[in-house]
């Protein structure tokens, strides 16, 4: 998997639902920025001093994706 992530530059988490997520981890553990939405543990299972962008709902972060 860290293979994988090495060939991109932001991990993109737009979960509507989850308790945890194993492809989090691995972004944290390949010290990717990220964005994602603040279900389940996300929020606590992402590095928030580096890079991670948290947003509420996942129409928010469509939103951020095709405003940005």
């Amino acid at each position: 998997m860290l293979s994988i992530l090495a060939t991109h530059d932001i991990a993109v988490l737009p979960y509507r639902e989850a308790s945890q997520s194993g492809v989090a981890i691995d972004a944290l553990w390949a010290a990717m920025p990220a964005i994602a939405t603040t279900v389940g543990a996300l929020p606590k299972q992402l590095n928030l001093e580096v890079d991670t962008l948290l947003l509420k709902t996942f129409s928010a972060l469509m939103n951020w994706l095709t405003q940005s």
